[in-house]
């Protein structure tokens, strides 16, 4: 899936049942900002970041249908790639249950981003994102915003610059 199809289904309310986000992190964090809170409650969500997953815990949490009907959200940052038979188990089961998400945000390298991919299929109601480095026109789209959420005036060629002085990077330019 593009980006442009991530907004579509955001806008929409048509999120797969899984998802992975993977490539450049400053894209990549917003989208999991605005997934997560359209999915469920905050007492929903199961967070697991770098080195705690546990895949029982994992399995465990999603595998379960709530008494209440309540959603349950698995939220996986990691950089290290989870074995593709864990990985292949989490997703198949998210796709049984009605109630249940996983959202996998990988910030490893692009190669292993796109060996995880493979697990999100859409046979299995799962999909990817890899966002790429924005170029010029995108990095001062998201910047002009920033700055009108922070109500400051500043003119492109400011904030362009801005962006070159930061090497390009989105993240600290913001």
């Amino acid at each position: 899936m593009y980006k442009n199809h991530l907004d579509n289904a955001i806008r929409n309310g048509a999120l797969p049942k899984s998802l992975l986000l993977y490539g450049e992190e400053f894209f990549s964090s917003f989208y999991v900002k605005q997934i997560l809170p359209m999915l469920g409650e905050k007492d929903g969500i199961l967070s697991f970041y770098y080195d705690e997953y546990s895949y029982e815990s994992a399995k465990n949490f999603i595998a379960q249908p709530s008494l209440f009907g309540d959603v349950s959200i698995l939220y996986i940052r990691t950089d290290k790639k989870i074995p593709k038979k864990e990985l292949d188990t989490l997703v198949g089961l998210c796709q049984k249950n009605a109630t249940s998400y996983l959202l996998y945000q990988f910030s490893g390298e692009d190669k292993a981003g796109k060996e995880l991919a493979r697990s999100f299929t859409k046979k299995k109601a799962g999909d990817f994102v890899r966002f790429f480095k924005p170029h010029m026109g995108d990095a001062l789209g998201v910047l002009k915003n920033r700055a009108n959420e922070l109500s400051l005036d500043i003119d492109n060629y400011a904030l362009q610059h801005l962006f070159m002085v930061q090497n390009e990077d989105l993240s600290l330019s913001v």
